[in-house]
């Protein structure tokens, strides 16, 4: 469906508004402020005239009317569907941090010695998360932030072995899930900025 106004539907109604308005004008400066002298068929002939400007016009501005109103209707949807959106992303996205910052900590008491036997959540992606990855891309830079976040973790979880993080493999492991963990934070910073755009 055409949306707007056209440069087109503008004129026509400009041409017959100016158009109404010399015979308005027309009529009320005749001598002595009076309507002029017509015939009762030049009245009838005028009168046609005006109904026939105004059946136009209401014909033309009718539908622009419309147009606009469906196509207001219609980006007040979306910019609904787009906030709920957000919000499930973000949701997904908390609960997939938390899972990472655990994890973190848990690498960390490996590396200080203690928590021996505390195994890291593997895979730290929650079901929820991968699910909403379709849905994610469907926003801007949403996508791939979420997608690197999920990527991240998982290379992460390549790093446990037998429900350990193995000493050599620490190091690998904490770069790993705090690139995840950063990106889930960057995620955040964007939905907010979506959510602003698309606010009312």
């Amino acid at each position: 469906m055409k949306q707007g106004r056209s440069d087109r539907d503008w004129a026509v109604v400009a041409v017959m508004t100016f158009g109404a308005g010399v015979l308005i004008t027309w009529a009320i400066t005749a001598d002595s402020h009076a309507w002029p002298k017509l015939t009762s068929e030049q009245w009838a002939a005028w009168v046609q005239a005006i109904g026939s400007i105004a059946a136009l016009m209401i014909g033309i501005g009718v539908p622009i009317w419309q147009r606009h109103v469906v196509s207001t209707e219609e980006a007040r949807k979306e910019r609904r569907l787009i906030r709920e959106r957000c919000f499930r992303i973000r949701r997904a996205t908390e609960a997939f941090q938390k899972r990472i910052g655990e994890n973190l900590n848990v690498a960390e008491h490996y590396a200080n010695g203690i928590g021996w036997g505390i195994p890291p959540h593997s895979p730290t992606a929650t079901t929820e998360v991968e699910a909403l990855l379709h849905e994610a891309w469907e926003l801007p830079i949403v996508g791939a932030q979420l997608l690197g976040a999920v990527n991240f973790a998982s290379a992460a979880d390549d790093q446990v072995i037998d429900g350990s993080i193995d000493d050599a493999l620490r190091p690998a492991y904490r770069k790993f899930a705090r690139t995840a963990y950063d990106l889930c934070d960057a995620l955040y910073e964007t939905l907010d900025e979506i959510l602003d755009q698309n606010s009312g």
